[in-house]
């Protein structure tokens, strides 16, 4: 089971996770930035750290809610860990805009090298291109007016690959005369 998750995990991954409890912990992960290091003293502390000390909330009464809370430093510590399984080529990264939830995240993104996303609606669509996208697929089939109002925003913005699917030959009707390649 070992040797099976070592071959798909990346090295540097395995050994921070195999890691003994009682050993010093340090995730590097490089890229294309330099390198983001995390060190812990042992994996009981790391837990502990993110579940209790850094991340804990002070003065909750004063915070509106619902509220969505970001850590920064996690989600760039995530962004650059999946870069680093993927060779630290961000083209190879294609993130969906409901994962990514926020222009601000997808800033984050497109500052590490990601600019190619795949969304659901002419909102998450033009999130994605305010946040820097380059290439942004279209990865729900839209009609009548949802592809109306995407043909418009890929006019707006014709330094923007903008793609669609499409499940019928009535979804690719309603793109003909669009300016765009239907291939």
């Amino acid at each position: 089971m070992e040797s099976e998750a070592a071959d798909t995990i990346d090295a540097r991954v395995w050994q921070l996770l195999t890691e003994g409890p009682n050993r010093k912990v340090v995730l590097r992960v490089p890229h294309a930035f330099g390198e983001t290091r995390i060190d812990f003293l042992n994996i009981k502390d790391a837990i502990s750290d993110i579940s209790k000390h850094k991340y804990e909330l002070h003065a909750t009464e004063r915070i509106v809610t619902p509220a969505l809370l970001i850590y920064r430093d996690l989600v760039l510590a995530n962004i650059d860990t999946t870069l680093c399984l993927l060779d630290s080529n961000p083209d190879r990264w294609r993130p969906h805009v409901k994962a990514a939830k926020l222009g601000y995240v997808m800033e984050m993104l497109t500052a590490r090298g990601v600019s190619a996303f795949k969304c659901a609606t002419s909102l998450e669509l033009l999130t994605a291109i305010r946040a820097g996208a380059r290439d942004v697929l279209v990865a729900y089939p839209v009609m009548g007016e949802n592809a109306t109002r995407i043909r418009e925003i890929s006019v707006e913005h014709p330094e923007v690959a903008i793609s669609v699917l499409v499940d019928n030959t009535r979804q690719v009707d309603s793109w003909r005369g669009s300016g765009r390649d239907l291939s």
